[in-house]
């Protein structure tokens, strides 16, 4: 079986046939995500990355907040996985993973067992692409693909950490933390 038959397989088999994250091109995202009524109980801060997305991330480019510039991380994360099954997985994507993992580490406002879902889900994220590189790269044969791991295509993961984003922007009141882009990051 082709790896893009595998993914596609799995891909349906999760109920993820397409995009959820609102993108109409490989850039952006149009909007903020929309999640599912039930998320308010298991990811409390989610709704705020709506407000996020509007005032802190530029249509291009990286943004110059720290909430803007973790969430349009966590978003390009997310769309490289499931629209792409990770077929694009660079350095580039390794580097959000590692930022975003050790910034929200570094919020001690944050709940302790936040911050540590929200690393724990970046390294989860970070692997599967790792993966899908070494996959993309010819290092892992056909035959012993883990569709599991190629791609990260549950909205659990990304909303973990999206939820962390929203509660450091609720302790902050909404003002922006100023953030530095890194001029090295092209995406």
């Amino acid at each position: 079986m082709s790896f893009l038959k595998k993914l596609r397989d799995s891909l349906e088999s999760n109920g993820k046939p397409g995009c959820e994250s609102g993108r109409e091109s490989n850039d952006q995202p149009k909007d903020a995500p929309d999640r599912k009524a039930n998320s308010h109980e298991h990811y409390p801060y989610l709704g705020r990355c709506r407000a996020i997305w509007k005032r802190f991330v530029p249509p291009r480019g990286q943004s110059n907040t720290l909430q803007g510039e973790l969430l349009r991380e966590t978003e390009a994360l997310r769309y490289e996985a499931q629209n792409n099954g990770n077929f694009n997985w660079d350095e580039y994507f390794s580097y959000f993973c590692d930022f975003i993992k050790e910034t929200l580490n570094e919020q001690e406002a944050l709940p302790e067992d936040m911050r540590a879902a929200a690393c724990d889900a970046a390294d989860h994220i970070k692997a599967c692409g790792e993966y899908g590189r070494r996959f993309n790269d010819g290092l892992i044969p056909d035959d012993e693909l883990d569709t599991d791991m190629i791609a990260c295509v549950d909205d659990a993961p990304y909303d973990v950490i999206e939820n962390a984003i929203g509660c450091m922007d609720a302790l902050v009141g909404g003002a922006a933390i100023p953030h530095a882009p890194n001029p090295a990051i092209p995406r």
